[in-house]
């Protein structure tokens, strides 16, 4: 048999201490060293996915912001410029000028409540304008006369729709502002400015289908509207500050066709007064007015029209009218055989104590008194002086 091996020794299991065995030493701190830069990598890793994660969310909330903008009057459209209307309905007067007055003139509203609406209605410039300090004057007449102020006021206390302001264009620089918009596209066809500017002065139908079209290819974003005007020179009006007009054009130009209302205000007979039936539903549905509202002046004005045989003449009408404090206006003569009556329009202030006593200081009885739309637009009461 074999001996059995030697035990062994506790020596022979003694570790050598680093600094006995630098070789070793060596290799585990390079191993250790290589596993913490792979660490560190990895954390340094994960923190930038951290900030680029944190950087996405912010710049999706800044787009989101950008694109929704709640405060808009049009949820989901962007670029409107409705918060420089400075309203929620906001109407103005355009006109074409030429050197005799107003070639061509309309009320532009915007409305911005709910879905939005938009209007265009033509002004016809034989419209007689009750203008302060002055007599006789018309919408064309009226703007070389008396200025852009005082005939925009006129016609809003006529209408009684408040015009923030009046946006004036010579014709010249109406038929240049045509061409940059590349010309209109009407009915006819598409006209440059020259053409587009003597239809406009033609008359209310060609006023309607000219700034019709001249309002509509203005771009529909505010921004681009905005800059137009700008690249044009257009100055900033009184109550009409360029960001103001920006918007309003804007705003037509994006409107569904179903809800931009185009229409013209109709003349009766005489050419120069209103058609009230007709006229009526324009100003009171579409623009919003109440005739008669919204003057500096709110004396009563009397229309007195005399049919022949009246018991009392024009002249002591006028003077009973005057004494009494309210304004006189002379009406064409009444029909013969015409009834005597008082009508009120609709809405004036103490409707039924005004005519009791205008029918009162006209030795008329009180049952011909009347509250009615059928009254001309230039007075709040109509009277007819003929058979009791």
């Amino acid at each position: 048999m074999s001996e059995p091996p030697p035990p062994y020794r506790p020596e022979q299991f003694t570790f050598l201490d680093e600094q006995d065995a630098p070789e070793t030493s060596g290799w585990l701190t390079f191993v250790h060293s290589r596993a913490g830069r792979r660490a560190d990598r990895r954390e340094q890793a994960r923190e930038r996915v951290l900030v680029l994660a944190v950087l996405l969310v912010i710049a999706a909330l800044v787009a989101t912001l950008l694109v929704w903008r709640p405060w808009s009057g049009h949820s989901g459209v962007t670029d409107t410029g409705n918060e420089e209307l400075g309203a929620d309905r906001v109407a103005l007067l355009v006109q074409v000028q030429d050197p005799a007055g107003a070639a061509a003139s309309a009320v532009l509203l915007q409305d911005r409540r709910g879905k939005g609406s938009g209007a265009l209605v033509v002004v016809p410039g034989d419209l007689a304008l009750p203008v302060e300090g002055s007599s006789g004057l018309t919408v064309r007449t009226a703007l070389a006369q008396a200025g852009p102020v005082l005939s925009r006021e006129g016609l809003a206390a006529l209408l009684g729709v408040p015009l923030v302001g009046s946006w004036v264009v010579d014709v010249g620089d109406f038929s240049g502002l045509v061409d940059r918009l590349g010309g209109l596209h009407l009915a006819s066809g598409v006209v440059d400015g020259k053409t587009a500017a003597a239809q406009a002065a033609s008359g209310p139908a060609g006023a309607q289908q000219v700034l019709t079209g001249f309002v509509t290819a203005f771009p529909g974003r505010y921004t681009a509207a905005h800059d137009l005007l700008g690249d044009l020179g257009v100055l900033a009006a009184p109550g009409l500050p360029v960001p103001r007009l920006a918007a309003v054009l804007a705003g037509l130009a994006r409107e569904n066709p179903s809800r931009l209302h185009i229409g013209a205000l109709p003349l009766d007979a005489s050419g120069h007064t209103l058609d009230q039936t007709k006229a009526l539903p324009v100003v009171r549905d579409v623009l919003g007015g109440q005739p008669g509202a919204g003057r500096a002046d709110t004396t009563p004005r009397i229309l007195v029209s005399i049919a022949a045989g009246a018991s009392l003449s024009a002249s002591d009408a006028r003077a009973d009218v005057l004494d009494a404090g309210y304004e006189y206006v002379a009406g064409v003569a009444a029909v013969a055989g015409a009834k005597s009556s008082v009508v009120v329009r609709t809405g004036t202030a103490d409707a039924q104590a005004l005519g009791a006593d205008v029918a009162s200081l006209l030795n008329l009885p009180g049952s011909v008194v009347r509250i009615g739309d059928d009254v001309p637009f230039g007075a709040d009461v109509v009277v007819v002086l003929g058979k009791s």
